[in-house]
């Protein structure tokens, strides 16, 4: 947007005087026009690059957040189906609806929850025998 060469107010292209001093803008001509699109490609570059950077630590921080969170939840959803199934000999997919059991999606799904478990109490009953191996 150019601006009026006596005070620096900032008017509208088609503006013929300025609204704050009356100055005639007939003498501006395309040089003010022309800075003032390469003020704006300037501006839209920075603007860019800003966006580029926030965006950049946003998937950073998002990245860094689901390594650390997602193996927790999937923990937490892991080992009581594993527990589940060995002590009443059925996983939770028993208990969903029909279309739900049949669903071999669903079933690959809590299978591999379950093996994911079953390597948890492993690995914890593993680390108990192996220290009291070392204790001995």
């Amino acid at each position: 947007m150019p601006k009026c060469p006596a005070c620096g107010t900032a008017v509208t292209d088609i503006a013929q005087y300025c609204s704050e001093c009356g100055t005639s803008l007939d003498d501006i001509g395309e040089t003010q026009v022309a800075g003032s699109d390469v003020d704006l490609e300037r501006e839209a570059d920075r603007s860019s690059n800003t966006s580029r950077e926030s965006m950049f630590y946003i998937g950073a921080v998002l990245g860094v957040f689901g390594v650390v969170v997602f193996p927790y939840v999937f923990f937490l959803v892991a080992l009581p189906e594993a527990i589940l199934h060995l002590v009443r000999g059925h996983g939770t997919l028993e208990y969903l609806s029909r279309d739900a059991r049949d669903n071999p999606a669903m079933k690959g799904t809590f299978l591999i929850f379950r093996w994911y478990g079953n390597f948890l109490i492993l690995a914890f009953f593993a680390g108990i025998l192996i220290g009291f191996l070392l204790l001995i």
